[in-house]
C-alpha cells in the first residue's frame, strides 16, 4: 500500500513538474507552440549581426537578418526563435513585452518590430538636396565622385537624367568637365565609367609627382651631406695647420771652437 502510494506522489510530481515547465514556456515565450516545437537543423548557426538596440532603421536591420537567415535556407519557424538574439536594451524590452503566444511567423513578427520603431528610421532627403554637393577648390576628382556618392545614399530615387545633371553642376571647370561636356554620358554607370579614366591620370599624375619630390628630396639632402663632409675635411686640415704653428721651436746655436792647448 505504502508503495502505491509512494507511486502515485511521484507521478503527480512528474505531473506538476511537466505543467509547471508548460506554464514557464507559455508565460515566458511570445511564440506560437508551432513556433517553438519547430526543431533547430543540425547544421544552423545564429547570424552574425550587431545587435539592434532601437535607435537606428529597423528596415536595415530586418533586410540583413533576413539575408543571412536565407543563406542557410532557414525555415520560418527557425527564423522567429532567431530573431531576439539579434536584439538589445531597449529592443529586447519591446520583444519581451509581446504577448505570450501570439507570434505564430516571421512576417507578424517583422511587421510589428518595424512598426514600433520605425521613429529610428533614417528620413531620406529630397533630390534637391543633390544640387548642395560641389567640387572643392582642392578637392580631386576621385574625392568628388565619393562624395557624391555617399549623399546619393540618403536620397529618394532619382532618376539617370537628374544624377547626371547634378553631379555636371557640382563639377569644377577642368578636363573632365569639358569631356562631359562636349559628349554628355547617356547613363550614370558610362559617367562613372569616364569618370574612372580620369581619375587613373589623377593617381598616375600624383604618383609621378611625389616620385619628383622624393628624388628632389634626396638630392637635396646629398648636398647637404656633401657639404658637411667638406666643411669637416676644412676643419680637420685647419687643424692639423694650427698644431703645426704651435709646435716647439728650437734655437740653433753656432758650436764654438775652443782651442786646443
Amino acid at each position: 500500500m505504502r508503495k502505491e502510494m509512494d507511486e502515485l506522489k511521484s507521478a503527480m510530481k512528474d505531473k506538476g513538474r511537466e505543467n509547471l515547465d508548460g506554464m514557464i514556456r507559455r508565460t515566458d515565450s511570445a511564440f506560437t507552440t508551432e513556433v517553438l516545437n519547430r526543431p533547430l537543423p543540425p547544421k544552423f548557426r545564429l547570424p552574425q549581426l550587431e545587435s539592434y538596440d532601437g535607435s537606428k532603421d529597423p528596415l536595415d536591420h530586418i533586410e540583413s537578418f533576413k539575408t543571412l537567415m536565407l543563406l542557410q535556407m532557414t525555415l520560418d519557424e527557425v527564423m522567429c526563435r532567431a530573431f531576439p538574439t539579434t536584439l538589445k536594451e531597449a529592443a529586447r524590452v519591446w520583444f519581451n513585452k509581446i504577448p505570450p503566444r501570439t507570434i505564430a511567423d516571421f512576417e507578424q513578427l517583422s511587421k510589428g518590430f518595424v512598426r514600433h520603431f520605425i521613429g529610428g528610421q533614417r528620413h531620406k532627403k529630397p533630390t534637391g538636396h543633390l544640387f548642395n554637393i560641389q567640387q572643392a577648390a582642392r578637392e580631386s576628382l576621385k574625392q568628388y565622385v565619393t562624395q557624391f556618392n555617399k549623399e546619393l545614399l540618403q536620397v529618394d530615387e532619382v532618376e539617370d537624367q537628374v544624377i547626371l545633371t547634378t553631379f555636371q553642376v557640382g563639377l569644377l571647370l577642368g578636363d573632365f568637365f569639358f569631356s562631359i561636356t562636349k559628349s554628355p554620358p547617356k547613363t550614370v554607370a558610362k559617367l562613372l565609367c569616364k569618370a574612372q579614366k580620369y581619375m587613373n591620370v589623377e593617381d598616375a599624375v600624383l604618383a609621378k609627382e611625389m616620385t619628383g619630390k622624393r628624388k628632389k628630396d634626396e638630392g637635396t639632402s646629398n648636398n647637404c651631406d656633401k657639404k658637411k663632409e667638406t666643411r669637416s675635411v676644412g676643419q680637420t686640415i685647419g687643424k692639423k695647420k694650427e698644431l703645426l704653428d704651435k709646435k716647439p721651436k728650437f734655437t740653433i746655436f753656432t758650436p764654438l771652437i775652443m782651442p786646443m792647448e
